[in-house]
């Protein structure tokens, strides 16, 4: 999979490598929630101009891992526990509403189509599964009847998309696989017919998601992260 938030972001540019290496530093907690990002540092780090940090800071802004500040720059976004807990349980709402949206009007064809997709999910890495995660998501939303359902499930995977790269960063392999065995199994669900299965299975996946999430954004949490560095 090839496909990135917002547009088919380029892995070939010096500003996309910059992109990718300060998302890792934000998955690694080098920069955490609320850290400036120095422009002048930033490009000292790497090697290059400022014109190439720039790009990528605004980029970074389009995936939501940065906020601008008029006057003040770029910040690393901060995530709060409430927020999270909340996006999930949203989340767990649109995707019941997105299965019965696929019983009703998918095609079985399209739904197996679907899952095979699942194979060619990069697992390699937090930051490139994640991705390939969100043009999964994406890909599917284009069989979903409900167009006003379709933007809303997308504006909430959207925001996940940053929160999933942070928290995959860490026992990537355990958490990797237990999203693809949700996967699997809710569209082998979808497939079948069986729409309890496919609630049980969104259930109980972001159910998971928001204990194991929440705890790691709380104020304690984000003062171990500082202490370790």
């Amino acid at each position: 999979m090839s496909a990135r938030p917002s547009s088919k972001l380029q892995t070939d540019t010096l500003s996309a490598r910059i992109r990718d290496e300060i998302i890792a530093m934000i998955a690694s907690r080098e920069l955490n929630g609320g850290a400036r990002l120095n422009e002048v540092h930033l490009a000292e780090h790497f090697g290059v101009s400022r014109g190439p940090v720039r790009e990528a800071a605004r980029e970074l802004e389009g995936l939501g891992y940065i906020v601008s500040r008029p006057r003040y720059g770029f910040f690393v976004v901060e995530l709060q526990p409430d927020e999270i807990f909340d996006l999930y349980e949203v989340k767990d709402w649109i995707e019941r509403a997105l299965t019965a949206d696929y019983l009703r009007y998918c095609p079985r064809e399209a739904m197996i189509a679907q899952k095979k997709k699942i194979a060619g999910i990069d697992r390699s890495s937090a930051i490139s599964c994640s991705a390939d995660v969100f043009e999964f998501r994406t890909e599917a939303l284009a069989l979903v009847h409900n167009r006003f359902l379709s933007q809303q499930a997308l504006a909430v995977y959207r925001r996940v998309f940053v929160m999933s790269t942070l928290v995959l960063a860490d026992h990537v392999e355990h958490r990797i696989a237990r999203l693809m065995d949700a996967f699997e199994t809710y569209w082998q669900a979808l497939i079948d017919g069986d729409g309890a299965e496919a609630d049980r299975i969104t259930t109980s996946t972001n159910a998971f998601w928001q204990q194991d999430i929440v705890p790691r954004f709380t104020p304690a949490a984000r003062g171990r992260d500082r202490e370790q560095e």
